[in-house]
């Protein structure tokens, strides 16, 4: 088993290469999917989304965003 922090800094230094991508995604607290909203940046969240998947309006939506990685 890989070390988490091991995983975060081969993450950063693939970032920082410009090998990956740092996005935000956010997660459905009722239909336990991906509403399928990407952020770059945490202030480009509004403060409330539908999903993409239920429709369900999620209030804060920054509360279920989860960081992911785009290869570019």
């Amino acid at each position: 088993k890989i070390d988490s922090k091991v995983i975060y800094e081969i993450l950063r230094v693939c970032t920082d290469e410009g090998i990956v991508e740092p996005y935000l995604e956010i997660y459905c607290p009722k239909c336990n999917r991906y509403a399928k909203h990407y952020y770059k940046v945490v202030t480009d969240i509004p403060r409330i989304i539908n999903c993409s998947q239920c429709d369900a309006e999620i209030i804060n939506p920054i509360n279920y965003a989860i960081v992911i990685y785009k290869v570019v």
